[in-house]
């Protein structure tokens, strides 16, 4: 968070020093009022208000001046808001054009991520798990991505709905598409042996490495 300093020259009495800060976490329901980002000390704004109550100033006015000055803390704080297309992305929460468009996409995702989170909590049917060229013990700490800490699920198993709309926010904006648990397969024992088979050449060469962390034994060999 980051704090910057203001003067309301008003009046005879000026408000200086005024403490602005940027950078909290801060409700949609108004993202598209100037200012979005910024908080202001409660005593400045009492201040301004009795400048309105003496009538040295105009509730207009106030708002005006008031506004004026959190965008200026929210430019000198980040750059980027002066770009009406990274603006519109950071007031996103899920639910803009583009998020949609890209929802179909992150659902089949994410449904495949609830398919082998299932599968995970049953290890004694499913005791080996793949992650990209690497087979491991279903226990291994590199596969428990998928247990009950994964944000975007509650403990009974259903979505939550605020870190659904901020995980497809990220999908969307962010460079970093992927999705909490994705790129681990949870496998029964002839899962695991298939899986080695499709990665083992006719000569036996072998396209996959045992995970030197928890040393699985080979499902194919057992």
């Amino acid at each position: 968070m980051q704090t910057r300093r203001g003067a309301l020259n008003i009046g005879d009495e000026p408000i200086k020093n005024i403490r602005f800060t940027w950078g909290g976490d801060y409700p949609k329901e108004r993202r598209h009022l100037e200012g979005w980002g910024t908080a202001v000390e409660v005593p400045a704004v009492l201040a301004l208000l009795d400048k309105v109550v003496i009538g040295e100033l105009s509730a207009e006015k106030a708002r005006a001046v008031l506004g004026s000055l959190a965008e200026r803390v929210v430019l000198a704080c980040d750059p980027e808001e002066s770009d009406p297309v990274k603006r519109a992305a950071a007031r996103c929460f899920g639910d803009c054009d583009e998020c949609a468009v890209l929802k179909p996409a992150f659902d089949r995702r994410l449904h495949e991520v609830l398919v082998q989170r299932e599968r995970y909590r049953d290890q004694k049917a499913h005791p080996w798990a793949a992650t990209r060229s690497t087979l491991h013990r279903i226990d291994c700490r590199e596969v428990n991505g998928l247990g009950p800490s994964l944000g975007l699920f509650t403990e009974s198993g259903e979505t939550d709905p605020e870190e659904y709309d901020r995980h497809l926010h990220w999908f969307t904006h962010d460079e970093c598409d992927n999705i909490p648990g994705e790129g681990r397969m949870v496998l029964a024992r002839h899962e695991a042996a298939s899986w080695i088979a499709e990665r083992t050449g006719p000569k036996g060469g072998e396209r996959f490495k045992l995970c030197g962390n928890c040393q699985p034994e080979r499902p194919d060999r057992a």
